[in-house]
């Protein structure tokens, strides 16, 4: 699902690159957390877009649902790039590898 990150798919994604190599781990990660800056892409687009709909007391019908959604959404990208970096170092130290 969109910015659903668990510590299960990103052990799956870094171990989908059969490496112990530091970059290649690394560039999986910074692969996962591009996905995350698309959300937070998604977040500025819906929070602007609700923020200049909402001036209108008929826009702000439709307005300030964006800004709640825009608020989950930020949410769930900070919560998902947290997810990210701490699964990453759990595997690192699963493999033996130190981090640099």
């Amino acid at each position: 699902m969109f910015l659903s990150f668990s510590e299960q798919n990103v052990f799956a994604a870094l171990k989908m690159t059969n490496s112990k190599d530091l970059d290649v781990l690394a560039t999986a990660k910074d692969a996962m957390l591009a996905q995350a800056k698309i959300g937070k892409v998604v977040f500025w687009i819906f929070l602007i877009s609700g923020i200049a709909i909402s001036l209108t007391i008929l826009g702000a019908i439709i307005g300030i649902p964006l800004i709640v959604v825009s608020y989950f959404i930020n949410k769930r990208v900070k919560n998902g790039k947290k997810t990210i970096e701490e699964a990453y170092k759990k595997y690192l130290t699963q493999i033996g590898v130190e981090a640099r």
